[in-house]
């Protein structure tokens, strides 16, 4: 199990996306007074690093954190007690009758095997009033290519869960320079372990088309999410 936390502790280049994001992540928060002492889940919150740090920041009276990795339950449980720990699974409809005044979700969507099913979930839980923060890796376009060849030559990533044939790496690079849609490239599966084929235009998609009120703009490695 990968203890994601140390991405956010640990200084280095690689993890400077991540500083930076919960830098921005907290900005944002710190903009909307009123979550003070509200309830509040965090969707995909691994082992609870940021939802701790979230809910003692902002004083927030009722928190849960979700996760469909039971490993990742059972290492936040024993570390914040205060918090109330629940697998889920976005792919599945989820039926749920309690709402909350924040619903955050960071870097969760890339991974899940039907964006919609997810983001559909990640709305049902927001109250009337309520506000949704979603952050989503930016794998498109320049940044996306630079991402790409880093991963491939440095990281030594395999694309093989995307597909296993061959000359796949060049029709990878193909669908970037051109701009088609990555997640083309993505097959029917519960989820994925990498971020390739992920598609942040998917997201602006179902909001769009289901005229679902929000702002939205990229910052360093980021796309950030603001959804009423």
């Amino acid at each position: 199990m990968v203890d994601h936390s140390r991405t956010y502790k640990i200084k280095s280049v690689r993890n400077a996306p991540h500083i930076s994001r919960l830098k921005n992540i907290l900005s944002i928060l710190d903009s909307k007074p009123k979550i003070c002492g509200k309830s509040y889940c965090d969707v995909g919150c691994s082992n609870g690093y940021i939802t701790d740090i979230i809910m003692k920041r902002y004083r927030l009276s009722e928190v849960v954190g979700f996760d469909h990795s039971k490993d990742n339950l059972k290492v936040a449980r024993a570390l914040y007690s205060a918090i109330s720990f629940r697998n889920i699974n976005l792919n599945r409809t989820i039926v749920s009758n309690k709402k909350f005044n924040l619903v955050t979700c960071f870097e969760t969507l890339e991974h899940v095997g039907n964006v919609e099913s997810a983001l559909k979930n990640i709305l049902n839980l927001k109250d009337k009033n309520g506000c949704v923060l979603v952050t989503v890796p930016i794998e498109i376009g320049f940044l996306g290519l630079m991402k790409f060849i880093a991963k491939m030559l440095i990281y030594r990533y395999s694309l093989n869960e995307l597909s296993s044939k061959r000359f796949f790496v060049l029709n990878y690079l193909g669908f970037l320079l051109s701009g088609k849609r990555l997640s083309l490239l993505r097959i029917n599966k519960s989820g994925w372990g990498s971020h390739f084929g992920f598609d942040y235009r998917d997201v602006d998609d179902y909001l769009l088309s289901n005229n679902i009120e929000y702002e939205s703009f990229n910052n360093f490695t980021t796309r950030f999410y603001v959804i009423k």
